[in-house]
């Protein structure tokens, strides 16, 4: 399911925050770019680090295969 208009609608409402917003991006119910759209913030850093370690770890273990 696309969550994203749903929470978009929702963010614009006033009936969740940047901070609720967080919870949806580290559930991946929407991603970093969506999150800077309807927030016209970056991501969290923290949630940043993460996604490119993810990033990086993955793409070493599919170039040692």
């Amino acid at each position: 399911m696309n969550w994203y208009p749903t929470i978009k609608d929702y963010y614009e409402e006033g009936r969740y925050s940047a901070n609720d917003l967080k919870v949806f991006l580290q559930a991946k119910w929407m991603t970093p770019e969506q999150y800077t759209q309807i927030t016209g913030q970056e991501p969290p850093t923290a949630f940043n680090k993460s996604i490119s370690f993810l990033k990086r770890a993955f793409f070493q273990n599919k170039n040692m295969s």
